[in-house]
């Protein structure tokens, strides 16, 4: 039996807070994908949010779409259905940073030009200049290799990465690699 759409969006604002899941029309236009519009736009605050709101739709047999700053996507491709776009811009903290040691920890939310400020104060630099690059999440970045000419000294984003933690196709959040200092 098929879930209603207000008990979704019950069951997700359960989960990530009333103000952060919605079926208002007006957000699921803006939140289409591939010119689908979901039947619930969910903006988690937290991993921990977000992998609960991917075992919820999982459990539900319910197709997701990750977004962040929604400037590319037009790459990859095109979604065949898209039931919960997963808003990512409230992951948008930079958990650990150490100039010392060359190291960042931050949320797949943070813009690129966010992290390129930081660094800068510190006058380090990110390495990436794909199009558009400020605007964009590191974590579309991650997930479309987008890269510019600087990608000819300094590699990809995916090249930088030391490890990363993510959330399965079934809300299990897990991880690869990890923070190496040499």
């Amino acid at each position: 039996m098929a879930v209603s759409t207000r008990a979704l969006v019950d069951g997700f604002r359960a989960l990530v807070g009333a103000a952060h899941a919605t079926d208002d029309a007006g957000a699921r236009r803006h939140a289409a994908v591939d010119g689908i519009e979901p039947r619930v736009l969910v903006s988690p605050g937290s991993i921990d949010e977000a992998a609960s709101a991917v075992a919820l739709a999982a459990a539900e047999t319910l197709a997701v779409v990750p977004r962040g700053s929604g400037s590319a996507l037009d790459q990859g491709l095109p979604a065949e259905r898209a039931d919960v776009v997963l808003d990512l811009r409230r992951l948008d903290r930079i958990v650990e940073y150490n100039p010392d040691d060359l190291t960042v920890t931050l949320e797949a939310g943070v813009t690129a030009g966010a992290l390129a400020a930081t660094l800068e104060r510190h006058g380090q630099l990110l390495p990436i200049d794909p199009p558009f690059g400020v605007t964009r999440t590191l974590g579309g970045l991650a997930a479309t290799n987008a890269s510019g000419p600087l990608r000819a000294r300094y590699g990809t984003l995916r090249d930088l990465l030391l490890g990363v933690r993510f959330v399965q196709a079934d809300g299990v959040s897990t991880w690869g690699g990890s923070k190496v200092v040499k």
